[in-house]
């Protein structure tokens, strides 16, 4: 069985049941292919109506309303994440999922009530990541973008991950075409 502790990654991509994020970056299911391209902070944005919002973005009325008509919103938890816990609170719009979340207040010197986007989650073709791939995409487009990057295939699902830092983000690929994508912090122990 996995620790929960062990690289454990934001605990709402777990509710969700999300095998990418569920498993640890040093799991044996886990498997590296190739060295993945070099990725950047732009990496890490995506365009939704005309505005660059990624992870790490603070989240505020004035943010939240570029993302457009929320259709619900709910408290996730708090996550522990080593000696602290962070609040995280999902809110879904049509195609696609934000979760905000004061991650890694403590660290950046900001103040516990200062929230940021923790992961972006893609489900709508309508919305394509920084280097153009997109839900509906072949897994031979997103390679030939991103590079082979590492494949997880755990709980009969397909995924490619890329990481950079505390920053991953995850194509879920089915039937050799991009289905979903993750763009999320990892925390730390």
């Amino acid at each position: 069985m996995l620790s929960f502790k062990k690289n454990v990654v934001i605990f709402f991509a777990l509710l969700t049941l999300n095998p990418l994020f569920a498993m640890p970056a040093n799991s044996s299911v886990l498997q590296s292919v190739s060295v993945p391209a070099n990725l950047t902070m732009d990496d890490f944005f995506v365009d939704i109506s005309g505005h660059k919002l990624g992870i790490g973005n603070k989240w505020n009325e004035k943010t939240a309303h570029f993302f457009g008509k929320e259709q619900s919103r709910q408290f996730v938890g708090d996550i522990p994440a080593g000696d602290t816990s962070y609040k995280f609170w999902q809110h879904n719009y049509a195609g696609y999922s934000v979760y905000s979340s004061n991650v890694y207040w403590d660290k950046e010197e900001r103040s516990v009530d200062d929230y940021i986007i923790a992961q972006i989650t893609i489900s709508s073709p309508v919305i394509m990541t920084n280097r153009g791939v997109k839900v509906g995409d072949s897994e031979e487009q997103l390679i030939n973008k991103y590079g082979a990057g590492n494949e997880d295939d755990s709980d009969g699902q397909h995924w490619r991950i890329f990481e950079n830092d505390s920053k991953r983000i995850g194509f879920q690929i089915e039937n050799k075409k991009v289905t979903n994508i993750n763009i999320v912090f990892r925390l730390d122990d």
